[in-house]
């Protein structure tokens, strides 16, 4: 199963850009254990006016080492003061379906204003996508599924009616860390009970 990791930097947080940094990468070496065909990482700083995600066919510790990873992680994770707030998600893959050599079948997956990574499989991914002909495919992963059924079900209201709406049409394992585009919140949830979280 792959390995995934949310942070969260409160807008009072006093730990320096350099602090965070060494956090997150210390968290993301950690979750290769869990997967290392495919790595990635998505990036919400209140200073920007999108998330950044920035993934690669490579494992974790050769992301990180990657230069135009790290000058990625300056660009959107650097907080410019007290009052900046930052959440990171990231994945460390393994993978279950659809080849990591096409990188759009690897996490953070990017769909309808959310940027999601996904531990586990949806065991019911082809019939939730005939039960729902109006909704787009476009990957060949099971995450992408969830996302879509987030769409469906949400409105920038109520976006926690809409998971637990589409957790209960889904059939499987899932943990997730979600980043949303009009929407400065970040979810992090599972319906099995596994999954751990820091927030600083």
């Amino acid at each position: 199963m792959c390995g995934i990791i949310g942070l969260s930097v409160g807008n009072n947080s006093t730990l320096s850009n350099s602090n965070i940094e060494r956090i997150f990468n210390e968290l993301l070496i950690l979750s290769e254990t869990r997967g290392k065909e495919s790595s990635g990482v998505a990036i919400k700083n209140c200073d920007q006016k999108s998330i950044g995600v920035y993934k690669a066919p490579i494992p974790a510790s050769q992301l990180l080492k990657n230069k135009d990873f790290k000058n990625f992680y300056k660009e959107y994770a650097h907080r410019s003061g007290s009052h900046s707030a930052v959440s990171m998600i990231a994945h460390a893959r393994l993978v279950t379906n659809g080849s990591q050599q096409n990188n759009n079948n690897n996490q953070p997956v990017i769909k309808n204003g959310f940027v999601a990574v996904h531990n586990g499989i949806v065991v019911n991914v082809d019939d939730l996508w005939k039960e729902n002909p109006t909704l787009n495919r476009e990957f060949e992963l099971d995450t992408e599924v969830i996302l879509a059924l987030l769409s469906k079900n949400s409105n920038i209201s109520n976006y926690v009616m809409g998971l637990q709406q589409s957790l209960h049409e889904v059939y499987g394992c899932v943990s997730m860390g979600v980043l949303f585009e009009n929407y400065n919140k970040q979810f992090i949830f599972t319906n099995h009970g596994s999954l751990y979280t820091l927030r600083v």
